[in-house]
């Protein structure tokens, strides 16, 4: 399996102009619910067709970023939620989901640690 960075889809996008959707504004906040396997249209066809023409079938999303300060957590540690949906864009399921948790003192430091845990392990 070969990845296809931000970078490269935005550009393969920009090629695409009036076929591929822009992939930073896709609405993709409604795929953070537990509940939901079938991704609907739109963004089914925008995500089938902007993944067809990187050249793949998954598509990993990044569906909601949320930062929060805990109640009772000492003053300015915050919490921030990154919400991960894998989707099969040939059949417009949702194969795998997770939420990321990091805190920091910080928002960058927290969504830091977040990614981190996605990844244990790596530097």
């Amino acid at each position: 399996m070969t990845w296809v960075g931000p970078t490269e889809l935005r550009r393969a996008a920009r090629r695409a102009v009036g076929v591929a959707a822009d992939p930073d504004q896709m609405g993709t906040a409604f795929l953070r619910a537990e509940a939901l396997v079938d991704v609907p249209d739109p963004l089914r066809y925008q995500l089938r067709t902007l993944v067809g023409i990187a050249g793949g079938r998954f598509a990993l999303v990044p569906a909601g970023l949320v930062y929060r300060h805990a109640p009772g957590s000492p003053a300015g540690v915050a919490t921030a939620e990154l919400s991960i949906v894998l989707i099969d864009t040939r059949v417009g399921k949702v194969g795998w989901r997770t939420v990321a948790r990091g805190e920091g003192l910080d928002a960058w430091t927290a969504l830091t640690r977040a990614v981190k845990s996605l990844t244990p392990g790596l530097p």
